[in-house]
């Protein structure tokens, strides 16, 4: 087994599949990656056993298929630190991986790759073309409202619902629920599917680390992307996600309309003074006026008022500031809409102009 690849390729490759391999993994061969050459290409993948990265490196010079794994780690420094623009000589003698570059070798050990684990084969139940920008917006819109150690395992992912163009992703942690929705070109089936967290912190960061189009495959148990030479397949959660629509308001007849920025700064500064265990504000509405307060256990308080357009009844409703301003930072547009119901009833949010957005809060007491 050997080839010849460009630093540069090889470097970039390896910061892909790299990203997996983070902490000592329970057996000593998931510290490693595959290196396997065949096809007029080399592949390296990595894996936890819950997430697959694959990068393939086209070759264009004389080579010999084979198979073996290595360190991941000590292959990466070693090419990182040889100098740029060289070309590196890979060749397996034995159980060692002899590396070369003008004038630098380096012998590492080797394990078999039949120790290597791969994820198990599966039956792709839906596949389309989404466009990458579109994609990565659907993620970051939501995954904030994921929760990260919750005992109720499903909600520590995302939830993608498929049906006829439509991919919907949503996000809650009990307290708050952030959905979006794409649309793609093809009509697919009704299927739906809760990715990890790991899974969908690593799609979003393939997603920043390649350009064009992106081929996505769901199966019962295993979602795959498809970008370029990069391949990022993780496991699915096995649960039922909870009826996400029961939390929105039933009859939201309080609209108030502000404009985002101001709120944002607002907000900003009363969190400032607001309960460092709680993080607590209240929000005052009258007529077309917005009063935001806050206090903390020290007997500090804050206090802004802004104009906004708001035409029912006076009322006060308490939330958490960091989770507004989580929806604030990242909603884009000029105004925002907050559709009320009353005190004690989970409060919509939503950019004036992108439908395609909606974020729920519930109310805290204060």
């Amino acid at each position: 087994m050997h080839c010849i690849v460009k630093r540069e390729t090889l470097l970039r490759s390896l910061q892909y599949v790299m990203n997996v391999l983070k902490g000592r993994m329970a057996f000593p061969v998931l510290n490693n990656i595959l290196l396997e050459i065949k096809n007029s290409s080399l592949y390296l993948i990595s894996t936890d056993l819950e997430i697959e990265m694959v990068s393939v490196i086209y070759l264009d010079s004389p080579y010999e298929a084979g198979v073996t794994t290595t360190s991941g780690r000590k292959l990466f420094d070693i090419c990182r630190a040889l100098p740029e623009q060289v070309k590196v000589y890979l060749n397996l003698q034995g159980d060692k991986l002899l590396i070369c570059a003008e004038r630098s070798s380096f012998l590492i050990s080797t394990i078999v790759a039949s120790d290597f684990p791969n994820l198990e084969d599966w039956d792709c139940k839906i596949e389309c073309i989404v466009q990458k920008s579109s994609l990565k917006k659907l993620i970051e819109s939501t995954c904030f409202a994921m929760a990260s150690q919750d005992v109720r395992y499903c909600l520590n992912g995302m939830f993608f619902e498929i049906a006829d163009k439509n991919i919907c992703a949503v996000a809650t942690d009990g307290h708050r629920l952030a959905l979006s929705t794409i649309l793609v070109d093809e009509v697919m089936p009704c299927f739906s599917v809760i990715v990890p967290r790991k899974g969908v912190v690593e799609m979003l960061r393939m997603l920043g680390f390649v350009e064009n189009q992106v081929k996505l495959q769901i199966g019962n148990h295993n979602i795959c992307l498809s970008i370029e030479n990069y391949i990022l397949t993780s496991k699915l959660i096995d649960s039922s996600y909870p009826d996400y629509r029961s939390v929105f308001p039933d009859n939201p007849n309080n609209i108030l309309k502000v404009q985002r920025e101001v709120l944002l700064q607002a907000c900003m500064r009363i969190a400032i003074l607001s309960n460092e265990k709680f993080h607590g504000v209240r929000l005052s509405l009258s007529i077309n006026q917005l009063k935001i307060t806050a206090n903390n256990s020290a007997y500090e308080e804050a206090e802004e008022i802004i104009d906004v357009k708001y035409q029912s009844k006076a009322m006060e409703i308490g939330f958490n500031v960091n989770y507004l301003l989580d929806v604030l930072s990242i909603i884009k547009g000029q105004d925002v809409i907050f559709f009320i119901q009353d005190e004690f009833s989970s409060v919509k949010i939503e950019d004036c102009k992108n439908k395609s957005n909606v974020y729920i809060i519930m109310p805290i007491k204060l």
